[in-house]
C-alpha cells in the first residue's frame, strides 16, 4: 500500500468516515503523553500540561508525508494510531517503521537539529497523531522535555552500542571493518521468544538468519533430543546465512524468555554488496569445512579458486528443493544457472535424454557467459536440492576475484562439454 497508495482511492470516502470515528474516540493529549514512560511520573505534570496546550490532533492517510527531509521542523509528534515509515531520500528505501505509542521528531523539538534528517509518511491507511509545536513552548518547558528525551535516547544509544558489540563478536564478522559492523547492526532486528518457542527448526529452509542471544537460555536439539544449551552472548545460525549449508542442521528452542538480535541472509547479502572489500571470509569458511566437511556446497568451477570464491557463490545463490519430476526449463531460468547440490537429475531435449547430472554439476551455465540460454529441461529423478545463481551475482563474484576470471571462464566452458556432446549424439 505504501508503494501503491492509489489502490485505496475508491475507498477515500470510507476512510474519511472511519478517521472521523477514530478521532472522536482518541485520547486527550494529556492522557496520551502520560501513557509514555517519558512522562509517567508526577514530576512531569507541569511539562505535560504545557505541551497539551500546544497540541494539534492530526490525521494522515496512506503515503501522505508528515514531515519532509531537509525542511525546518521543531515539532514533536506522538503517534497513537497506525504506523509511519521513516525514509531517507536518495537511498530509496524505508529505513524504519514506527508503530503507535511512539514519538518522533525529538531532535528538532529539543533544538539538537534545525532540519529534518528523514522523511516521515503514513504507512497504514489511517494514521492519527498529536503534533506539539516547539515554537509555541517556553524554553524552560522545552529544556525540561529535552532532558527527559535525552535520558531515553541515552538508554537507546547504550542498547545500540551493546547490539553493535554483540554483532562484532560473531566469529564470522570479527575480521570485518567497523563500517561493515555498522551496516549489519542497522539492518538487524530485535526479537523476543517465549519458553518452548522454536527459534530454528531442524531441516528448515528459512530466511537464513543468524541469531545473537542477548538474554535467556536456548536448547540445541537434534532429532527431537536436547544435546546442548547456550546462554547470553552465544551466536548461532551462521552456516545457513553464509551459504555453508542448504538447511538448518539442528533445532534451537527457548528454555526461558529470550531476547535476540537477528540478521537475515538477505540483509547480509546487501551489506556485502555495499562493502565489496569484505571478501576475507576464507578463514571462517575453512574452519566450518573442517568441522563439517559436507557443510559447504562445492562448485566444480571453483575447485582451484580461493575458498572465498565458493563462499561468495553460495551467499549469492538462491536455494530451492525440487521434488522428483518437477521439471525446470532453461527458458524459465532466464539469465540464471542451476547448481545441483544433492540428488540426481536428467537433462532432456524434448523427450530425448541428453546427460545425467550429479551433485556439483551445472545446468544452463552458458547464460553466465552471456550466451543464449539452452533449450533443454532439468528433470529431477529424486528429490534434489539446488542453487540458482543469477548472472549479475556471478559477474559480481568474478569482479571480486578479477585476477582469476579467465580460469573461471575456462572451467565453465569445460563444464558445458559433456552436455554439448550429449546433444550432438542425440542429433
Amino acid at each position: 500500500l505504501l508503494r501503491f497508495p492509489g489502490t485505496l482511492l475508491p475507498l477515500n470516502s470510507r476512510l474519511e468516515e472511519v478517521s472521523c470515528f477514530l478521532q472522536a474516540s482518541q485520547p486527550a493529549p494529556v492522557e496520551a503523553l502520560r501513557a509514555l514512560p517519558l512522562f509517567a511520573d508526577e514530576a512531569s505534570m507541569r511539562v505535560v500540561e504545557a505541551m497539551a496546550g500546544v497540541a494539534d490532533a492530526c490525521v494522515y492517510f496512506i503515503a501522505q508525508p508528515i514531515k519532509q527531509q531537509g525542511t525546518i521542523d521543531s515539532n514533536l509528534y506522538l503517534l497513537h494510531h497506525g504506523t509511519v515509515a521513516i525514509e531517507c531520500v536518495g537511498r530509496g528505501r524505508v529505513a524504519e517503521l514506527i508503530e503507535g505509542g511512539s514519538f518522533f521528531g525529538e531532535r528538532g523539538f529539543t533544538g539538537l537539529a534545525n532540519r529534518a534528517n528523514a522523511t516521515v509518511r503514513a504507512a497504514t491507511p489511517i494514521v492519527l497523531l498529536f503534533r506539539f509545536c516547539g515554537d509555541k513552548l517556553g524554553n524552560d518547558v522545552r529544556r525540561a522535555c529535552g532532558e527527559r528525551i535525552v535520558g531515553i535516547s541515552a538508554k537507546i544509544r547504550k542498547q545500540a552500542s551493546a547490539q553493535l558489540a554483540a554483532i562484532s563478536n560473531i566469529e564470522a564478522f570479527r575480521m570485518c571493518s567497523a563500517a561493515f559492523h555498522d551496516t549489519i547492526c542497522a539492518a538487524s532486528h530485535l526479537r523476543s521468544y517465549m519458553p518452548g518457542q522454536l527459534l530454528i527448526e531442524e531441516g528448515a529452509q528459512d530466511a537464513g538468519q543468524t541469531f545473537v542471544l542477548l538474554a535467556g537460555l536456548v536448547a540445541t536439539e537434534k532429532d527431537g533430543r536436547k544435546i546442548a544449551e547456550v546462554g547470553a552472548g552465544a551466536s548461532f545460525g551462521e552456516l545457513l546465512m553464509l551459504g555453508l549449508t542448504s538447511s538448518r542442521r539442528v533445532s534451537m528452542r527457548a528454555q526461558t524468555f529470550c531476547k535476540t538480535i537477528e540478521i537475515t541472509r538477505e540483509k547480509f547479502q546487501l551489506a556485502c554488496t555495499r562493502h565489496p572489500e569484505e571478501n576475507h571470509f576464507d578463514q571462517f569458511y575453512r574452519k566450518a569445512a573442517e568441522k563439517q566437511p559436507d557443510s559447504g556446497p562445492s562448485w566444480k568451477i571453483g575447485e582451484k579458486m580461493p575458498l572465498g570464491f565458493c563462499y561468495s557463490l553460495n551467499v549469492a545463490s538462491e536455494r530451492k528443493t525440487c521434488e522428483a519430476s518437477e521439471t525446470i526449463a532453461a527458458s524459465a531460468l532466464g539469465k540464471s544457472a542451476l547448481h545441483l547440490i544433492s540428488g540426481e537429475a536428467d537433462v532432456k531435449l524434448g523427450t530425448k535424454f541428453i546427460i545425467r547430472l550429479q551433485p556439483g554439476d551445472l545446468f544452463n551455465q552458458e547464460t553466465l557467459l552471456g550466451m543464449r540460454e539452452g533449450e533443454e529441461t532439468f528433470v529431477p529423478l529424486i528429490r534434489c536440492d539446488v542453487q540458482i545463481l543469477h548472472k549479475n551475482c556471478f559477474d559480481y563474484t568474478c569482479a571480486l576475484f578479477w585476477d582469476q576470471a579467465e580460469v573461471v571462464r575456462r572451467a565453465l566452458m569445460n563444464s558445458m562439454l559433456p552436455r554439448l556432446q550429449g546433444r550432438h549424439s542425440v542429433s
